[in-house]
């Protein structure tokens, strides 16, 4: 897998700082993880190995005070990856253009920024080629001359695969004990 970020919404279970989050993966083995504060947000930062029903727990101290299902998925269908040469075919008829030597493309990325790209024709067909430096989706433009013919959304996905929060944390019932404070030695912990 590849490392993934989560934005937790923890604030109503405590201090984010003072709270420690466990993963595990679909076979209940724990995975490293790290809890980051970014923005003031609290990140959960893993790495999965498989994809599948994952576990975030929730532990201040030695209380486990939530749990929350963290779903990894397959990669979606998406009409191309990050970093891997994209083309998608219009066929010419479609944009009704006689002479596709007039096309010319305009390709943006998901912010709007124009990047390369190239139009090749092949077989009364267009494709449109780029490689694609972030996910989200871009918009190739085809114009003929000065008009705009046709106007392409090609959604790009992440080489990997995103984790999902599936329900916001559950505060659950506490699974340590009370222990009575005078069996510690202690008289009164609020001291």
């Amino acid at each position: 897998g590849k490392p993934l970020s989560l934005g937790l919404p923890l604030e109503s279970l405590g201090d984010p700082e003072k709270l420690d989050v466990i993963v595990r993966d679909p076979d209940d083995k724990i995975l490293p993880s790290q809890l980051v504060m970014e923005d003031g947000k609290p990140q959960l930062k893993f790495t999965p190995k498989t994809a599948g029903p994952h576990k975030g727990e929730v532990y201040s101290g030695m209380t486990k005070v939530a749990e929350f299902p963290i779903s990894i998925g397959e990669p979606v269908e998406k009409d191309g990856i990050v970093g891997v040469p994209v083309s998608s075919t219009i066929p010419l008829e479609v944009l009704g253009v006689e002479d596709p030597k007039t096309l010319r493309l305009i390709t943006k990325d998901p912010d709007g920024k124009v990047i390369p790209s190239k139009l090749v024709m092949k077989d009364g067909d267009v494709s449109l080629e780029f490689t694609p430096s972030k996910p989200g989706i871009y918009i190739g433009e085809i114009y003929a001359g000065d008009v705009k013919v046709a106007e392409i959304p090609i959604e790009i996905g992440e080489p990997d695969v995103l984790p999902q929060l599936l329900s916001k944390p559950v505060v659950g019932k506490p699974l340590s004990a009370k222990i009575p404070c005078e069996d510690l030695g202690v008289d009164d912990l609020s001291k």
